[in-house]
């Protein structure tokens, strides 16, 4: 006889005849009538209801794949019988669900809701006992389907999601008809950077989270549809018949007052508390001291004009389709000018990322030696920039075999594909590789828990170590992105799984082990931050700048770890255009507390001399006056700037060989971000953009003392009802400290 999951042990057991659990903060409601469907999640302060009035049809979904490889999609309404019953003690309610033989298989499913006497978050478990021969491969638990509009006014309405290369997409709505267009939900660990998301107006929002430490692969995310905006989240099982599942950690549901920030704060209190939070960067002796110094970084195209044979190039040139190639070795012998003029132009030591390194074309791995230009001149410029205390950095394109590249016809990586790659290949259920056909290559994928991707990865990262270059970042697999793989010849299970998480750290242990053996200073990113990865790399590549027509991008993740990591960023287009666009891109980079990025040195050495000149002072401040700050410290929420000039600026989408103007859009000029240093001081970092003076008004503490500290010295400020105007001369970086 089979045995249905444990049976409770609490003192009160009464059944419910409407599925509801309260306290003063927070009423969780169940619909009885579609089996215990979420009726309702109400924040009690305000009264405001955060569940659709279309009701989600289920409160859970299984993907199911039967024997014949047919996949079909379970809920509670197949289920034979389904029971429900409130347990009540003094500690607080809990909702027990059960379903009974789902879909006419000896499958069952028990649901747990859970809210404490005084908590603001409701907690939910769900538990598979499967004795079918249904392999279950991914739940969706709870299903939440949030209204359209929240409140009267759509105006104010914005939703956090993670899943984007941008750290913190804030998404603005854009109407009663369509709030939120489009959406996804994305892999964590991975493009989602971190497990929760918001959604939230002036005057309450709804947080949801997966409080999972062991890198359980799942999807989090958004969708629009006619319905509702569809939060649930996607947990991927992948069992096999007969196999029972539960979720090794709890899904969060609540209600909170404020914007973004608040939200952020209470995924704070808990991710600071797990182990990828184990150690400050304060604390870490195992990242090379020239990464915290802050550094300027330059990207440098060493094929130069193999993308623009003819005539000056654009500002932002097109990194992806090739022209046919020039002679080797390109613009490589005139590296030595280029980056002694640019070390003089920024007054420091520099990082050169070179893009394009590759023997082959750019993002063509693994058939990457001799790096382009040749081996004793590329050995001879990075052995240059060393003797002169400068690094050069290379990406590796992750897992990914290059097979073709768009504008070559004379390249074809099949054959060595074939005869060197195919077991390392990912491969769908029917055994056949997967291709990615992005604009700047077809690749293979490979996947990261076969010995073979691993060895050819870290084959590329000792080629590169050993011939001088100290930086490296594991590229294109973003937030360490893992793919899905069936391969049968590969030593992890089919499907999804935490294999992916577990492989993933192996490598990039492996990696810095094999890096810092060779050279001490050697240090390893990824493109893109992922919480879960943050011990085992040196830091992420970042981009939290960019604008659009439905977004914002918010420093979410530098609020949430910096001081525990330290990015680096500004290599993807603003989103704006307007003459100070390529200013504003690194003061938004520099706000948010990353290693700065600046020009592309490539087809001319004609460079923006106004962006360089603006980099030399964030260099300055990065690696004097504001270093324990944006470099070392915790990030603050974001002061409101009063006497703000604006920037008229353009919204700017489409492609990079086609650019469309979406609209006009006003942008502040004046840029702020807050700080906590190691040593608990509080100060404020400041980037004027504008060739004119500005004077913002920034709130402050009144009981303490301030002192603006700039390249130029340093000046008390006046504290006048708890503000302080800040002078700022022509694109000056400033930093407020209080005494």
């Amino acid at each position: 006889m089979k045995t249905l999951l444990l049976a409770l042990m609490l003192p009160v057991v009464q059944f419910a005849a409407d599925l509801s659990i309260a306290n003063s903060s927070l009423e969780v409601r169940l619909n009885a009538r579609s089996r215990g469907a979420l009726e309702s999640v109400v924040d009690r302060a305000s009264s405001r209801d955060f569940i659709s009035a279309t009701k989600p049809p289920t409160l859970f979904r299984l993907t199911v794949a039967t024997g014949d490889g047919k996949i079909r999609e379970l809920t509670g309404a197949d289920a034979a019988t389904w029971e429900h019953k409130l347990n009540r003690t003094p500690s607080g309610e809990e909702l027990v669900l059960r379903y009974q033989d789902l879909g006419g298989q000896d499958l069952d499913v028990e649901c747990r809701v859970q809210l404490g006497a005084t908590d603001t978050l409701s907690r939910w478990r769900i538990t598979v006992e499967n004795h079918s021969p249904l392999a279950v491969q991914s739940v969706v638990y709870p299903v939440v389907l949030a209204p359209r509009q929240l409140g009267p006014q759509w105006e104010d309405d914005r939703l956090l999601a993670p899943g984007n290369t941008f750290d913190g997409e804030l998404r603005r709505s854009q109407g009663p008809g369509t709030p939120f267009p489009g959406g996804n939900k994305t892999l964590y660990p991975g493009p989602a950077q971190v497990q929760f998301l918001a959604y939230f107006d002036e005057t309450a929002g709804l947080y949801m989270a997966a409080y999972d430490n062991g890198g359980n692969p799942k999807r989090l995310g958004f969708l629009s549809t006619a319905a509702g905006v569809d939060l649930s989240l996607q947990h991927e099982a992948w069992t096999s018949a007969r196999a029972n599942w539960s979720i090794p950690y709890e899904v969060v549901l609540g209600t909170f007052r404020g914007d973004w920030h608040a939200a952020a704060d209470i995924y704070k209190h808990w991710a600071l508390r797990q182990p990828w939070c184990s150690r400050k960067l304060t604390e870490r002796s195992d990242i090379s001291a020239w990464y915290l110094e802050g550094r300027p970084i330059v990207t440098f195209l060493p094929r130069g004009g193999e993308y623009y044979p003819e005539g000056r190039p654009p500002r932002a040139p097109d990194l992806f389709r090739a022209r046919p190639p020039l002679p080797s070795p390109g613009l490589r012998p005139h590296a030595p000018a280029l980056f002694a003029d640019i070390a003089q132009a920024l007054r420091s030591p520099i990082v050169v990322i070179e893009y394009g390194w590759e023997k082959q074309a750019m993002w063509i791995n693994p058939d990457v030696f001799p790096p382009y230009g040749g081996e004793d001149s590329f050995r001879k410029q990075v052995s240059g920039m060393r003797r002169d205390g400068h690094v050069t950095g290379c990406y590796i394109s992750g897992t990914h075999w290059g097979v073709a590249k768009p504008g070559r016809a004379d390249y074809d990586g099949w054959p060595a594909f074939r005869r060197d790659g195919s077991a390392a290949a990912v491969t769908s259920e029917n055994q056949e590789p997967i291709i990615n056909h992005s604009p700047w290559a077809d690749n293979v994928r490979l996947c990261i828990g076969s010995p073979v991707t691993q060895r050819i990865m870290l084959d590329m990262i000792r080629g590169l170590v050993e011939r001088g270059v100290s930086f490296v970042q594991y590229d294109q697999n973003v937030g360490g992105q893992v793919y899905r793989c069936h391969n049968r010849n590969h030593p992890h299970p089919p499907g999804d799984g935490v294999w992916m998480s577990e492989q993933t750290r192996r490598f990039l242990h492996e990696a810095r082990k094999l890096g810092k053996s060779l050279d001490p200073n050697f240090v390893l990113t990824i493109e893109e931050p992922c919480e879960y990865f943050m011990q085992d790399v040196d830091g992420f590549n970042d981009r939290p700048y960019v604008s659009s027509r439905v977004s914002e991008s918010v420093p979410l993740f530098s609020y949430l770890y910096h001081g525990y990591e330290l990015s680096f960023g500004g290599d993807t287009a603003l989103g704006l255009y307007c003459d100070e666009t390529d200013i504003l891109r690194v003061a938004r980079t520099f706000i948010a507390g990353l290693l700065v990025e600046g020009p592309f040195l490539g087809p001319s050495r004609e460079w923006p001399k106004d962006e360089l000149h603006f980099l030399a002072k964030i260099a300055h401040a990065q690696r004097s006056f504001a270093h324990d700050y944006v470099i070392l410290g915790e990030m603050l929420p974001t002061p409101r700037l009063e006497k703000v000039p604006m920037l008229d600026a353009a919204l700017v989408g489409g492609s990079r060989d086609l650019p469309i103007t979406l609209g006009p859009v006003r942008v502040p000029a004046v840029l702020s971000s807050a700080w906590k240093s190691p040593a608990g001081k509080t100060g404020y970092a400041l980037a004027n953009v504008l060739s004119d003076e500005a004077r913002p008004v920034l709130p402050v503490n009144r009981a303490r003392r301030w002192v603006k500290i700039w390249q130029g010295g340093r000046q008390k400020l006046a504290v006048s009802d708890g503000k302080v105007e800040v002078p700022l001369g022509p694109r000056e970086i400033a930093l407020v400290e209080e005494e």
